[in-house]
């Protein structure tokens, strides 16, 4: 397992490996069948998750979008190099487009450049979904969003599960 996240520490992130490991966690504490991750970048998260399926064995999938070309073959390509890439499907897709409908799923992480109102529009469309985690949610998250002009976390009803204290944070909504 160290092995693991020494070479995922070597994947381009904003995030301390310490956030790959956590959301990790999640997935081995709730052992989801079928994942889905809005925003791959470059696939430390997507990798985290995948990795977690893996470890539970029980078949798990992870189904991952991403609207920018470049990072969804850069994603595929580490989930190869972890021998991964039979637990998670990327796909280039614009969640905002029209034609996006939502999906069903046990286990949802969201990154996307986020912010309260992006949360928001991805929640209304997910009501089955129990578990659904997302960047952001720290008072310091909150703090930036303030600063950039958009709708930050703070209408959300939401834990947040790392970096309560940092930058880098991710939540999982209350449900």
């Amino acid at each position: 397992m160290e092995q693991f996240f020494q070479h995922l520490d070597k994947i381009d992130r904003p995030y301390p490996l310490e956030y790959g490991i956590a959301l990790y966690n999640e997935v081995i504490k709730h052992k989801p069948k079928v994942c889905y991750e809005l925003g791959s970048s470059w696939g430390f998260t997507t990798c985290a998750i995948a990795k977690a399926l893996y470890d539970i064995n029980e078949g798990g999938k992870l189904f991952s979008y991403e609207i920018d070309n470049r990072r969804v073959n850069e994603c595929q390509e580490n989930l190869k190099r972890f021998e991964l890439d039979s637990i998670c499907k990327v796909e280039l897709k614009d969640i905002f487009s029209d034609n996006f409908l939502g999906f069903e799923c046990n286990f949802l992480y969201i990154d996307i450049h986020n912010n309260g109102d992006k949360i928001q529009s991805v929640i209304d469309k997910m009501e089955n979904t129990k578990l659904i985690y997302f960047e952001g949610g720290s008072n310091i998250r909150n703090s930036v969003c303030k600063e950039r002009r958009v709708s930050t976390f703070e209408n959300l009803n939401y834990d947040v599960i790392f970096g309560n204290d940092s930058r880098h944070s991710f939540g999982k909504l209350k449900r």
